[in-house]
């Protein structure tokens, strides 16, 4: 990664590089099908989808402003990153390759039984309890949370130099959030389209969530390892 920042275009501030380099990162993270499920089945029912949509998000945001505080707090405890090769985000994206592989690896073990949750709209239950699905969904997305640190570590050391935090931050947890943010906007604007084509979505995701899984799992694995040796 100290290479790629080497060989970045000389108008390239280090926050801007930074940006280029953690948006793989950052849209590995809104890779989410789990996320996205939760999301529809908390939108599923008419009457009051919309506001348990909301709800499910909230908690989404929750867990990755917990995460965000976490990050924030390792960031500005290591040194602050280089211009040349940098020692600590190598190891980091290393480390954080070998994770995304061994989940990867754990998850092609275990592929699914042919037992799906509910999508449709179910009897009704507290609005709340969409709040604190949302938490519980988020808070085991491995997937997202292997990628959100280093991706948060990287924009905290440079910020340190260049003072350029909150713009590759705000993309970070927007990217992250995406998948819990977009349907709702989509059922807000759209309207009974909006729901219809979240259902055609809905109705494509489910029997592929194993599969993206994989590719995110692998994906990010081999995006990470390779980029943390060519950095060495």
């Amino acid at each position: 990664m100290g290479r790629d920042l080497q060989r970045s275009p000389a108008f390239l501030t280090l926050s801007e590089a930074v940006l280029l380099e953690i948006l793989p990162l950052g849209l590995g993270a809104a890779v989410s099908p789990l996320v996205v499920a939760g999301e529809i089945y908390c939108i599923s029912e008419p009457t009051a989808g919309l506001r348990r949509g909301w709800l499910f998000a909230a908690g989404n945001a929750l867990v990755v402003g917990i995460w965000l505080a976490i990050g924030l707090a390792m960031g500005h405890a290591l040194p602050t990153r280089p211009d040349g090769a940098d020692a600590i985000s190598i190891v980091l994206r290393l480390a954080m390759g070998l994770v995304m592989l061994v989940l990867g690896i754990q998850l092609l073990l275990h592929p699914p039984r042919g037992t799906t949750a509910p999508t449709g709209p179910g009897p009704k239950r507290p609005d709340l309890r969409a709040f604190a699905l949302g938490v519980g969904v988020m808070a085991q997305n491995m997937s997202s949370l292997v990628l959100f640190f280093p991706a948060v570590a990287d924009i905290t050391r440079a910020g340190k130099a260049s003072g350029g935090e909150a713009i590759p931050l705000t993309v970070l947890v927007l990217l992250t959030l995406s998948p819990c943010l977009v349907p709702p906007l989509l059922v807000s604007l759209g309207g009974q389209g909006g729901r219809v084509l979240l259902d055609r979505f809905n109705r494509w995701l489910k029997p592929k969530q194993w599969s993206l899984g994989l590719m995110v799992f692998f994906g990010m694995a081999a995006y990470l390892l390779i980029s943390g040796i060519q950095a060495l």
